[in-house]
């Protein structure tokens, strides 16, 4: 009997070539996707230029929160 597909046997259950080729793909799409998550992650532990903005970013916040209790406080005389 001819087969459309081509099949492989693992444990004994018959599974299609084309859903292992697939499942590796995708494995090594994921092993790639992880290794640029190490490499990102490198890359923000050596730079500290965004340490910096996170700090004016966090004063800003702390100042707007001061501003508004202020005024809040105060209200409209």
């Amino acid at each position: 009997m001819h087969r459309l597909v081509e099949y492989i046997t693992i444990l004994g259950v018959e599974i299609p070539i084309w859903i292992l080729l697939m499942s590796l793909n995708l494995c090594f799409i994921f092993a790639l996707w992880m290794l640029y998550i190490v490499l990102m992650e490198q890359h923000f532990v050596k730079d500290n230029t965004g340490a910096t903005s996170i700090e004016y970013a966090l004063i800003a916040g702390f100042l707007s929160i001061l501003i508004i209790a202020g005024v809040t406080s105060i209200g409209i005389t």
